[in-house]
């Protein structure tokens, strides 16, 4: 697509600005500062065209600041803590096929002598190895494209410089009470042994996972001293329960827990080790003997079947459900089916627990059984596989919770709101001890190696703890002071703010900094990239004056950021001259804080509020970050961009594939902040044609 003389055009001004460091800006006293920031790139890989945007947009934005006449400063760094870079050497050293065959992909446009591939690959069994490589790629990628970077400020989040200002960073944090330790429940990765972030779970930055909190409860099996242990997040519909379904050939086990004996799905019996201090296997057995005997519902003590199905998902809560039907439509279909095939009586009745009201407290009449059958006749279900059946339960689901409450069928629950009864129920059961809280992951996940995320309670877990309400207004006065963009979104920033509370923030597994207080943990991921942007200001000037790692202490850090101590103090203490130490402070002094940062809003929910609350925490006013801005994700042709689809064009093909100039002008044409992109070939190719109209006007232009 570009021609040559276009290509030349663009070598000889990339070869310029980078002789002439001119993305390389001085302290110029009198002129308005603008200091910009991007998130910086993992290192576990190269750059493709969905980055591609992200960085384009901002800086065609920053690079208009400069025309408007503003000193600009916009570094870039690498990250390369946590898991991602650990998995991609992990995999290369037990001899992953499918992640040799992939990292071969990746350097092929950086390496491409097929034995110096080879040699290469093995160097990458060493995971420093692999963020030195690709981080020298992803610096070529975005110099290709013209991204104005000032790299002499540049570092990697494995660098122990850069481990020192976090060491000082929670160091702040410990002393504002925020950093602590204790039990409580986390993702996590038994294969590993280790708690798991957003970085550590395949697409966990765009597809998030959250623990959710289940009930679970035992139910006793007739003439027997064991408990059938079902999960469920709406206790409220025990009252209504009808029998308890178990897969015939599914492997269960009978398992003491706290003096009790369970039973439940053998796929659960890890996440029973994780979440309870005493867990013991005393048989395995199919669920076939148990189809037909009877168990107890606690607290009403109804006797009810227990009926084989094959729709149970064994890795999800305990793997055994119970059957509700009145009030869900999944379980109203799952019974008449069950009928129907003679795998229950047919002298099992739905029992209704539900009285609803509309929105003006009038009471609905169901010419139906329940509620439940209403919605399976509205929508005209007649099996399990209708899609239509979720939207029929969450259309009752929120109907109850707003407007129902518990009838007689309930027994001393009867008249109370059922918004108000999961709690008051969870809290007869835990007395009762027939019940009690279960931890499960939002959607089934895998880690970067492979493993299954399960929800763990661990002991001497060390969190950062944004609960207190002062803290919170604290970060909510920095969110309002800020400009943010778009400006609907700010409202959803302040939600994430306010929902946060304890946050895992170390790791036993991983890149990245040993925590100060206790080195057998490491700083994960996302907590040790929240302020970094501040050490950018005084990186080159540490680089350029030789400052050791020894020399970075907390004290140095107190001063540089914090006013604290004087300079002679600190300048014997350290063994730092005097002027280098007034230059370093002078680089936080003129450049102060974030004039805008560029980010997407999958980040909103964690790199942002941690970073909010960080800044809000550590800094002055004056350091405070003055903008945030939200990109939308880049998709190809309709399509999210993935590695199995191989639809990610490398960033560093863009310049042969279509040319910068033209590439940037479609990215700043066809993107906007608050929507998706999707990258055309025929939309850019269309392009083309009238980008060359356009340079050929401009040349006719220069004759005259």
């Amino acid at each position: 697509m570009i021609n040559i003389t276009d290509k030349k055009i663009e070598n000889k001004w990339q070869k310029r600005w980078e002789e002439s460091k001119i993305f390389q800006p001085k302290i110029k006293k009198g002129q308005k500062k603008y200091f910009a920031t991007v998130p910086y790139p993992y290192a576990n890989s190269v750059l493709h065209i969905g980055h591609g945007r992200a960085y384009t947009t901002a800086d065609i934005f920053i690079r208009y600041q400069r025309l408007l006449g503003k000193n600009v400063l916009f570094p870039m760094a690498f990250h390369i803590s946590g898991t991602p870079v650990l998995a991609v050497s992990d995999k290369i050293k037990n001899g992953d096929k499918k992640q040799i065959n992939q990292i071969k992909d990746a350097i092929s446009d950086y390496t491409t002598d097929k034995k110096e591939q080879e040699k290469l690959i093995k160097t990458f069994v060493e995971p420093m190895n692999i963020a030195k490589y690709f981080s020298k790629t992803i610096q070529g990628s975005l110099d290709s494209i013209g991204i104005s970077i000032d790299w002499s400020r540049k570092f990697t989040s494995g660098d122990i410089k850069y481990q020192k200002f976090v060491e000082w960073q929670f160091k702040k944090l410990k002393e504002k009470d925020i950093l602590i330790q204790g039990k409580y429940p986390i993702l996590f990765s038994p294969k590993e042994n280790n708690a798991v972030g957003e970085d550590d779970i395949k697409d966990g930055d765009t597809n998030k996972v959250t623990i959710q909190e289940m009930t679970y409860i035992l139910f006793k099996l007739k003439d027997k001293n064991e408990f059938i242990a079902v999960a469920t997040l709406r206790p409220d519909a025990l009252f209504g329960t009808t029998n308890i379904w178990v897969d015939e050939n599914m492997k269960l086990i009978k398992v003491k827990v706290n003096n009790q004996v369970w039973i439940v799905s053998k796929k659960t019996e890890l996440k029973l080790k994780y979440q309870f201090d005493s867990v013991k296997v005393i048989e395995e057995f199919f669920g076939k003997e148990l189809i037909g005997k009877i168990a107890i519902t606690p607290i009403i003590k109804r006797e009810i079947p227990i009926a084989n199905a094959n729709f149970i998902d064994e890795e999800h809560g305990t793997g055994i459900v119970y059957s509700s039907p009145a009030g869900s439509p999944h379980d109203f279909i799952a019974l008449k089916e069950a009928k129907k095939e003679g795998r229950i009586s047919k002298k099992i009745k739905v029992i209704n627990t539900v009285i609803l009201f509309d929105k003006k407290n009038k009471k609905i009449n169901f010419q139906e059984s329940c509620p439940a059958e209403a919605k399976i006749k509205k929508y005209n279900i007649s099996s399990l596989t209708d899609e239509k059946l979720e939207l029929a339960k969450q259309e009752l689901y929120k109907e109850e919770h707003y407007g129902g409450v518990l009838n007689e069928n309930a027994g001393k629950f009867n008249g109370i709101k059922i918004k108000d009864a999961k709690e008051k129920i969870k809290k007869e059961l835990i007395n009762e001890k027939l019940g009690g809280i279960l931890y499960e992951t939002s959607r089934k996940a895998k880690t970067r190696n492979d493993d299954t995320v399960i929800v763990a309670n661990l002991k001497d877990q060390w969190f950062l703890d944004y609960r207190n309400e002062k803290v919170k207004q604290k970060a909510f006065k920095l969110l309002d002071e800020m400009s943010f963009y778009p400006q609907k979104l700010r409202e959803t920033q302040k939600g994430y703010l306010k929902w946060v509370a304890l946050r895992p923030c170390a790791r036993k597994r991983g890149l990245g900094t040993p925590l100060p207080y206790d080195k057998n943990w490491v700083i994960e991921s996302l907590s040790d990239s929240t302020i970094y942007q501040m050490l950018y200001l005084i990186m080159n000037k540490i680089n350029e004056n030789n400052i050791s790692e020894k020399q970075l202490t907390e004290k140095f850090f107190d001063f540089i950021f914090l006013n604290k101590y004087k300079i002679e103090e600190i300048s014997k203490e350290l063994n730092i001259k005097r002027k280098i130490l007034l230059e370093i402070k002078e680089q936080v002094e003129y450049w102060k804080n974030v004039d805008f940062r560029y980010t997407a809003n999958a980040h909103m929910s964690n790199h942002l509020s941690f970073m909010i609350y960080h800044y809000a925490l550590i800094f002055p006013e004056k350091n405070w970050p003055k903008n945030i801005t939200i990109g939308g994700m880049l998709i190809k042709n309709g399509e999210k961009i993935s590695k199995s689809k191989g639809n990610g064009i490398p960033l560093i093909r863009i310049k042969e594939r279509y040319g910068v100039d033209l590439y940037r002008l479609y990215i700043a044409l066809a993107s906007n902040y608050e929507s998706e992109m999707d990258f055309r070939d025929d939309d850019i190719f269309q392009l083309e044609k009238r980008f060359e109209k356009l340079k050929s006007y401009i040349k006719k232009s220069l004759k005259y």
